[in-house]
């Protein structure tokens, strides 16, 4: 389920079309069944190592205009709506980078079935409730663009 509240943006459709296009022709089915059990059924994945989603992801942005806010929160969205673990993937290592331009705001973007970003945390298995709580609860004052980075590598260390 999408937020109605994030609005796409032509960036962020682009951005999307060239990801899932990338991503889907890079699956490896026999990888992902590994992975998969490597995190104990808890996430279906499409079976891209690392490293390859790394690059991957440099090729889907590169040529494309710097996104702005309203880009990150529309990708963020809608990568976390998809099922496969490497869109989360994605979508955390682009708001990490771009974190410059993120507001507070943008840590509550990122929804799973209507749920807040802590719940989806704690519901993937990447953090207890209470450091998911703690990622994301600390205020944020706006334009506090270090504070915005520093729970985004909270988020980071913990795999999202």
């Amino acid at each position: 389920m999408r937020d109605a509240t994030v609005a796409d943006t032509p960036l962020a459709d682009e951005i999307m079309r060239r990801l899932t296009g990338s991503f889907e022709a890079a699956a490896d089915p026999a990888q992902a069944v590994s992975m998969r059990a490597y995190m104990r059924d808890q996430f279906p994945f499409l079976g891209i190592r690392g490293p390859l989603q790394k690059t991957l992801a440099r090729e889907v942005v590169a040529g494309l205009a710097r996104p702005a806010e309203a880009d990150l929160c529309s990708v963020a969205v809608r990568c976390w709506a998809l099922p496969a673990r490497e869109y989360q993937y994605f979508a955390c290592g682009l708001l990490r980078r771009h974190a410059k331009v993120c507001s507070a705001d943008v840590l509550g973007t990122a929804r799973r079935d209507g749920r807040s970003l802590a719940d989806a945390l704690e519901a993937a298995g990447l953090m207890t409730r209470s450091e998911a709580e703690s990622a994301v609860a600390d205020p944020i004052a706006p334009g506090d663009t270090a504070a915005v980075r520093s729970v985004l590598d909270r988020l980071q260390e913990h795999r999202c």
